[in-house]
């Protein structure tokens, strides 16, 4: 946003919208060969992803600010949504890490993943579903021991 984007030069804030857009436009796109595209045309070889930010756009101090987070979230988030977000969910192959709902996505990953499920680079992503009242998360089992019980 202007605030941390000072304009040290002529056009300067017009290139760090557009970038910060096209960001946005990777993070929250509906199927993986659109994140290969930015990540190969912007010559980024990791791409950091929270699950968290697919639920919902928020505004705010780690977040977007105006006028972007009011562009970002008509222009690409809400229409999407609906959709589904390829990154959302992501294939545990592209992970260079992965924890907690944390994800560092490696281009190299993804292109092997994409040579190996070429239907994924242009299948949209199945949309969130929150879960019903009726469902609950799986309880882990325990784990079998060779001990008799006491």
């Amino acid at each position: 946003d202007f605030t941390l984007a000072h304009p040290f030069r002529k056009g300067f804030w017009n290139e760090v919208q557009e970038r910060t857009q096209r960001v946005y436009d990777a993070y929250y796109a509906t199927d993986l060969g659109a994140v290969l595209r930015f990540m190969d045309g912007e010559s980024v070889e990791y791409l950091v992803v929270d699950e968290s930010q697919f639920q919902a756009l928020t505004v705010g101090w780690g977040s977007l600010f105006e006028p972007m987070a009011t562009q970002v979230k008509k222009k690409i988030f809400e229409p999407r949504k609906k959709q589904g977000f390829a990154l959302a969910h992501p294939p545990k192959e592209i992970d260079a890490y992965r924890k907690k709902g944390m994800h560092i996505i490696e281009r190299e990953r993804l292109r092997r993943y994409l040579d190996k499920h070429p239907a994924a680079a242009t299948q949209t992503a199945p949309p969130e579903t929150p879960p019903t009242e009726t469902e609950t998360p799986e309880a882990p089992e325990a784990p079998e021991t060779d001990r008799e019980s006491d």
